[in-house]
């Protein structure tokens, strides 16, 4: 009877850390999950971006688009996945250098 009883005051115990552990913790996990979901949504763009250009060639080369028709779509899909490139390089860059700063910050409080 008593084994019983340590072993649900054990399981108790720790049932109650796993739960609460993470209000305890540092609150760093929720601007990491939103900045790489800026960067995934900016990935899908170029995927669909990627694939249209795809699409736009193959119905080029089987005929279904005149040239005229195939060069200005072409052009205007490329010209927004370039945007969209940017806009990627610029985020990718952006958490570099401000991973950098705080590298560097932490190493000015070490000293």
């Amino acid at each position: 009877m008593t084994f019983l009883i340590v072993l649900t005051a054990c399981c108790t115990l720790l049932l109650m850390w796993f739960v609460l552990t993470p209000f305890f913790q540092e609150e760093t996990g929720p601007a990491l999950f939103e900045e790489s979901g800026v960067r995934a949504g900016l990935y899908d763009q170029k995927e669909r971006f990627l694939q249209v250009i795809r699409d736009l060639d193959l119905d080029f080369q089987t005929k279904k688009l005149s040239e005229d028709d195939y060069q200005a779509m072409r052009s205007a899909v490329s010209a927004e996945l370039g945007e969209i490139m940017a806009r990627l390089d610029n985020e990718i860059i952006g958490a570099d250098s401000s991973a950098r700063q705080e590298g560097q910050t932490s190493e000015t409080k070490v000293e």
